[in-house]
């Protein structure tokens, strides 16, 4: 009942953040990334779930917010130095 009809993502989780204690996000290989001034592309999580990730950690606080990530899957820069659980990749 996160998402109402009519409401932008945005509204309903605004909302939404006021209804949880905790929040855990799982940043798993979903997208492949391109960095072209360095000519690379990494798997990384989907953009919408690294914004959610910053939303809730905002309202929630760090210590209630907890990250999930996949080996090997990009991290934004500002998350490197937060701890985080590891799971491993998945098999195709």
């Amino acid at each position: 009942d996160v998402f109402h009809l009519g409401d932008t993502a945005l509204v309903s989780l605004l909302r939404a953040i006021d209804l949880f204690d905790f929040a855990a996000f799982v940043l798993a290989k979903d997208d492949l990334t391109e960095n072209r001034r360095r000519r690379q592309k990494q798997a990384s999580a989907r953009d919408n779930v690294v914004f959610e990730l910053g939303l809730f950690c905002g309202q929630l606080g760090p210590r209630r917010t907890f990250i999930f990530s996949e080996e090997g899957v990009k991290i934004p820069s500002d998350l490197a130095g937060v701890t985080r659980a590891t799971f491993a990749e998945r098999s195709t």
